[in-house]
């Protein structure tokens, strides 16, 4: 068995992280929203054929109560987002 090269322990000892853990890994980010930005978007990303892709949302202001934040999807190697309402509110996608 091989021993991990990489280890990060707590301040008690406990294991964190090591050669062998699944950690995220940020490919990149994309600016959606804001104004006279378009209703539809999306990226190609070859990358996440590398694993199980995720992404996440950083608002650039208040998260909307009316429904008109962004709705997202990763499909293969496609990031696609779609505002459902003419408010398009500002914020960043981080995918990886």
């Amino acid at each position: 068995m091989a021993v991990p090269m990489l280890r990060v322990r707590a301040r008690d000892g406990r294991l964190k992280l090591d050669s062998t853990t699944r950690a995220g890994m940020i490919f990149g980010s994309v600016a959606i929203g804001g104004s006279g930005a378009a209703a539809d978007g999306s990226i190609v990303e070859p990358r996440f054929g590398w694993g199980n892709p995720f992404y996440f949302v950083q608002m650039s202001g208040f998260m909307s109560t009316a429904g008109d934040d962004a709705e997202i999807s990763i499909t293969g190697t496609t990031l696609a987002w779609h505002f459902p309402n003419a408010a398009r509110p500002a914020a960043t996608i981080l995918y990886g």
